[in-house]
């Protein structure tokens, strides 16, 4: 079975993450481990101690929203990435519908930072009008 983790960035505490679940009960030889949160705005801790689980071994699959919504900004998603990638920690991006086992991803990923960059500027303008 292969050990498979929920991580999601929000707006609120609320925040319905049933269609993850599901995406991840569409696959007999996964078993759901467990879900990180964190809030925008606030230090990403859930994701920093999730991509630490996956680095150590004890993920081997990472299920999110979006590549939007995986990282604090453009540099550190792509390192990230890159790294779960060399330690064989697959991550599925949902609303992109993509993921890093895709023999064309790494080609994508320069379409994705571009996209991203885009992405990052916007909600920066937006925390700063909060």
């Amino acid at each position: 079975m292969k050990r498979t983790a929920i991580y999601v960035k929000t707006e609120n505490r609320k925040n319905d993450y049933m269609e993850l679940l599901e995406f991840i009960n569409e696959h007999d030889e996964w078993s759901y481990e467990a879900t990180y949160k964190d809030l925008y705005g606030s230090e990403p801790e859930q994701y920093d101690t999730l991509i630490d689980k996956a680095l150590n071994g004890e993920v081997d699959i990472i299920v999110t929203d979006s590549v939007a919504r995986f990282g604090r900004n453009k540099k550190e998603f792509l390192e990230n990435v890159k790294l779960l990638m060399e330690h064989d920690v697959v991550v599925y991006f949902r609303q992109e519908q993509i993921n890093t086992t895709d023999p064309h991803f790494p080609d994508v990923l320069g379409m994705i930072s571009a996209f991203l960059e885009d992405q990052w500027e916007i909600r920066a303008e937006w925390r700063k009008k909060k």
